[in-house]
């Protein structure tokens, strides 16, 4: 997650308070107020828009609000408080022509808003809360039966059960509050397993193409709607763990900005943001495209926060595809020191990895298809263990049949060359071209497959062999 990320800036004060020709009447008392208004804005990404103030009256205990709003507020999300979203309370307004808000000044983010559709989206986040436990619950359970090749029909099962409860209550929702269910859509995702291998026998686009699949970006409700950055958050999160290339992912991420674009510049920069926050740790390729796409677009708008982006992407730069890759120099498992700057003129595949991690044991296979495949032709792998047990690295290296270069300091993420390559999860792939330049990031099984296909394919792979300083394990 992004650092700092958060800088507001006030701008657009409405003089005076808010007229009293209105139907949206906003009730409610507040204790330990130190003041008395409040400001009534909303989030335009990372900044507010002040759109007024709320009048408070009364003495120094309790303190009423009593006030009429204009109807011309279109339906969204609206925030009344101090200035600062982290102490201020958000509020939907989606037709109720009464809503009461009772709480204290100091913890406002915490107070009850009563009306129909607030109180509905209430109960719906406490239910997709619980949904997500549950879902968390079976991938745990549907990893460690993989893992142990166990049968996974009743897993199955049990996420088709889930899916179809969850898709029932979105679709009770969008018939009794059609504005608490467009917040719900962009969290509902039903799962692969249950539902998605109906649509596209393929879990990475699945997750890619559809899991925003019951929004509608068109709807000017989502500029509205500050609950798009952390949705585009997560979707970020759970993207930059595909091992798809930055090309294929942008694909997908612009088929989603461009309908929010469409609808207004808010919402376009709340997906934004949270995309930067989402990919910052999980690929930083695409991090770098969207933080200079929001650069490009909104330095003039936020410069505080183009500064910080600056800062923050400066290192990240030295390791992208077209730079020369830093240097890895750790010892093997006999201790002798291996470097990577020693394998040019090869092809190298930096492959981190540890004993420990099911998806890079399950990955090894298709790791030594490719080295088998073109180990001849001036192909080389560097293993990068982030285990910390010698012991076990070996013993996995003899047991996998991993028959490639290995090293390791022995640091877990600790390690060196992970934190020259910016590696926050594993399994974790950098292709290496014999001049030493990064040209390719994350790939695995069929994606590793096809880029070595392309390289060596009707090539003299002789011309691009160089010396080896290969030493047997």
């Amino acid at each position: 997650m992004l650092k700092k990320l958060l800088f507001f800036t006030l701008f657009s004060f409405a003089l005076g308070c808010l007229s009293a020709q209105a139907n949206i009447q906003l009730k409610g008392s507040l204790t330990d107020c130190e003041t008395d208004s409040l400001l009534f804005f909303q989030l335009n990404g990372n900044l507010i828009d002040v759109l007024g103030k709320i009048p408070l009256q009364g003495g120094d205990s309790i303190k009423s609000l009593n006030v009429s709003l204009n109807s011309n507020f279109p339906e969204g999300f609206y925030f009344i408080g101090g200035g600062r979203p982290q102490n201020s309370r958000l509020i939907l307004f989606a037709g109720d022509p009464v809503i009461q808000i009772v709480g204290s000044c100091p913890v406002l983010s915490k107070a009850q808003v009563v009306s129909p559709n607030n109180q509905a989206l209430e109960a719906a986040t406490k239910q997709n809360e619980s949904f997500g436990k549950e879902a968390n619950q079976l991938y745990t359970s549907y990893r460690r039966a993989r893992a142990q090749r166990k049968d996974l029909k009743s897993l199955d099962s049990m996420f088709m059960d889930l899916d179809n409860r969850k898709l029932n209550y979105f679709n009770q929702l969008r018939s009794a509050y059609p504005a608490v269910s467009k917040v719900l859509s962009l969290q509902t995702f039903p799962s692969f397993a249950g539902y998605g291998r109906k649509l596209i026998n393929n879990e990475a686009i699945y997750l890619a193409g559809y899991y925003f699949q019951f929004v509608d970006f068109t709807d000017p409700f989502h500029d509205q709607n500050p609950h798009i950055q952390d949705a585009f958050r997560s979707y970020a999160q759970n993207l930059g763990q595909l091992g798809m290339a930055p090309k294929a992912q942008l694909k997908y991420v612009d088929m989603y900005l461009d309908q929010l674009r469409g609808i207004g510049v808010k919402g376009h920069k709340g997906a934004l943001l949270g995309l930067i926050q989402g990919f910052q740790r999980s690929n930083e390729d695409m991090f770098i495209i969207l933080a200079d796409r929001y650069m490009a677009e909104y330095a003039k708008l936020n410069p505080v926060f183009t500064q910080s982006l600056q800062k923050q992407t400066a290192p990240i730069r030295s390791r992208m595809i077209g730079a020369i890759g830093p240097d890895i120099k750790l010892p093997n498992p006999e201790g002798d020191t291996l470097s990577l700057s020693d394998l040019r003129g090869n092809y190298v595949l930096v492959d981190f990895w540890a004993s420990w991690c099911g998806p890079c044991r399950r990955e090894n296979p298709n790791v030594r298809k490719a080295y088998a495949a073109y180990k001849d032709k001036g192909f080389e792998i560097l293993g990068v263990s982030l285990d910390r047990s010698k012991d076990a690295w070996v013993k996995a290296i003899e047991k996998d049949q991993l028959e490639w270069l290995h090293v390791s300091d022995l640091k877990r993420f600790g390690s060196v060359a992970a934190r020259a390559y910016g590696v926050h999860s594993i399994p974790a792939t950098v292709l290496i071209d014999p001049e030493g330049r990064i040209i390719a990031k994350g790939l695995r099984g069929a994606a590793l497959s096809k880029k070595l296909e392309e390289i060596y394919s009707g090539e003299n792979s002789s011309k691009r062999r160089g010396s080896k300083t290969k030493k047997k394990l």
